[in-house]
């Protein structure tokens, strides 16, 4: 029998007790962790090797846009400046991805070049392009997309104005252009015919002009995740009542390489690239447990499309 001489060695003991009780417990929630991490880990896989994804969505950046994206980091961040303090610095934060590839893509252009920036608000987009030393145009649905931009100046400098391209084409006359910037705005449109607003984009652009788009990738890993645990991959259903300004429809990597060549586009690069917002709310921690483990070296692990054409 062990002889405690002291409450207090009595009190030693059980802490003591309590902490290898403690440890051990740990060490199995650790354990079941790992099993499961392991698990979602194996499924991944087994859908990736299954997958039949078409090769049209590339994970290499094509050599013309890697060359230019330690510039655009710098001009970057110096939008960043002007803009991170403002009510729409967090989306800034999640947007930075996207935005290298558009400042390295503007990048490939001749100085003062005339850009169509179509979806420009909140402006950050349109700002790195001022910066660069573009004429920019910025296009958005209405006037309530005013108050995002950092200040009013920039809506002057950007040249902004409203037009809803599902209702009319655009109010420029042909060969205006030498580029047109349509970045996140494919998965908005909802009434008018996607080849149409793509067609009309063509028109506006200059021969040889650079087509610049992004749209989120709906085969991404998330999505597949989402909807094997029930979880719907749009957005909350409140925010599909009462308008259209929001996602109304996703696409395949196939789906936009068909549609903008359809609208007459040449040239045409499209690739893959991960974009902290375009993961699907709420299994955005799957994919990245998953990219963690495998590496996003295959379609299914890239969340945004990024595509360039000419006309």
């Amino acid at each position: 029998m062990i002889k405690i001489k002291t409450f207090s060695d009595a009190l030693k003991r059980i802490w003591k007790s309590q902490d290898k009780w403690s440890s051990s417990v740990e060490i199995k929630q650790e354990e079941i962790q790992k099993e499961e991490i392991q698990s979602e880990i194996s499924f991944a896989q087994q859908i990736l090797t299954n997958s039949n994804m078409s090769s049209l969505l590339s994970t290499d950046i094509p050599p013309i846009i890697r060359t230019h994206l330690d510039q655009a980091q710098k001009l970057l961040n110096e939008v960043e400046k002007l803009v991170a303090s403002n009510s729409h610095g967090d989306y800034f934060k999640s947007s930075t991805p996207r935005y290298l590839h558009y400042l390295a893509a503007a990048m490939t252009l001749p100085s003062q070049s005339k850009i169509l920036d179509v979806g420009s608000a909140p402006g950050h987009v349109g700002i790195g392009l001022h910066l660069l030393g573009m004429d920019v145009v910025g296009v958005n649905l209405n006037e309530a997309w005013r108050s995002t931009y950092s200040s009013p100046e920039w809506l002057e400098k950007l040249g902004v104005i409203e037009h809803d391209i599902e209702k009319a084409d655009l109010p420029y006359t042909q060969n205006s252009f030498d580029a047109v910037y349509f970045t996140e705005v494919l998965e908005h449109i909802a009434i008018r015919n996607p080849l149409e607003v793509l067609s009309d984009l063509r028109r506006v652009l200059k021969p040889d002009g650079l087509m610049v788009l992004s749209t989120p990738n709906i085969c991404n890993i998330s999505n597949i995740y989402a909807l094997m645990n029930e979880v719907n991959i749009f957005w909350q259903p409140e925010i599909f009542y009462g308008g259209l300004d929001r996602h109304n429809r996703e696409y395949t990597p196939k789906e936009v390489y068909n549609v903008v060549e359809k609208a007459g586009f040449t040239n045409i690069q499209m690739y893959g690239i991960n974009s902290y917002c375009n993961w699907r709310y709420g299994t955005g921690d799957y994919a990245y447990k998953v990219v963690s483990a495998l590496g996003d070296h295959h379609p299914l692990l890239r969340n945004t499309i990024i595509l360039l054409a000419k006309k």
